[in-house]
């Protein structure tokens, strides 16, 4: 049977840089750690049946269910039972009990009203609370740092 790491109360960064290593410029993370932490925010989503991800309510993409695991990844439901929506894009079922379903595709163009409901967002000041904090500036320059990756990566992918 597998063994559970404890993580206690340390921070998502201060697990990876203790239990990681660097080996020519890639940091290596073990999995237990991984999954620790990915069990930990699957509690803190607190999902709920009904809730999208749920056995209850899968997203949909591509002609495939899937649900988020124990350890808040979202993983391919291989033998779902129900019913799968036809259609490309990402299908979220809005209301479980009427079985509504929202689709996204790619080729989706937002409305005259949807464009006004943005704007009018957009003008309203942004008000921070519990459930959303203002962000620090370390975890600003750490989103930044990740942005940087991320098209760097999308930059030599494009290359080839």
């Amino acid at each position: 049977m597998r063994e559970e790491m404890d993580i206690g109360d340390l921070s998502e960064e201060e697990l990876i840089r203790r239990f990681s290593v660097e080996i020519n410029g890639t940091r290596y993370v073990r999995a237990s750690v991984l999954d620790a932490i990915g069990r930990r925010n699957a509690e803190r989503a607190n999902r709920r049946p009904g809730d999208p991800g749920t056995p209850e309510n899968p997203v949909f993409r591509n002609g495939r269910a899937y649900v988020y695991s124990s350890t808040n990844r979202l993983i391919l439901w291989e033998d779902y039972p129900g019913e799968i929506p036809p259609g490309e894009g990402v299908v979220y079922r809005v209301n479980p009990e009427t079985t509504e379903l929202f689709v996204l595709t790619h080729e989706m163009q937002p409305t005259e009203e949807q464009k006004k409901m943005v704007q009018e967002a957009k003008a309203r000041p942004v008000t921070f609370g519990a459930d959303c904090p203002k962000s620090t500036p370390e975890q600003l320059a750490r989103f930044r740092k990740f942005g940087q990756m991320r098209n760097r990566q999308r930059a030599a992918f494009r290359k080839r």
